[in-house]
């Protein structure tokens, strides 16, 4: 799901690093589908989690260090650790690498709802 405003080309670099997933991974990955939920009508698993940890955190009248939030996080949630359990990209500079400017592209991203890449 791409929960991200078309206006701020943030869709260019979510499909570069579709894009770069699709060059990388295994042979059994064949198709990656993007949707882009209607506006007010839609309600993603993230939302229910970020929900629960806003409860907790106003539970805690002072969280004094960074580890706080990851374990009260990790009682609703995964965490992984950006950089060392999972390497971080420069998506934008590889969008810039694999396509061309947005304005160049033979069709308009706004009106699109789904794409198959």
């Amino acid at each position: 799901f791409a929960d991200g405003c078309g206006g701020q080309n943030k869709n260019q670099i979510l499909l570069a690093m579709c894009a770069k997933w699709l060059l990388e991974a295994p042979l059994t990955l064949k198709e990656v589908e993007i949707l882009f939920p209607v506006r007010g009508h839609s309600f993603m698993p993230p939302d229910r989690v970020f929900g629960l940890c806003e409860k907790e955190f106003k539970t805690k009248q002072q969280i004094e260090n960074p580890e706080q939030y990851v374990d009260m996080i990790s009682r609703f949630s995964t965490v992984v650790n950006l950089g060392t359990e999972c390497q971080v990209y420069d998506w934008r500079n590889e969008a810039y690498r694999v396509f061309k400017p947005i304005n160049q592209w033979h069709f308009k991203f706004a009106p699109t709802k789904k794409f198959f890449i």
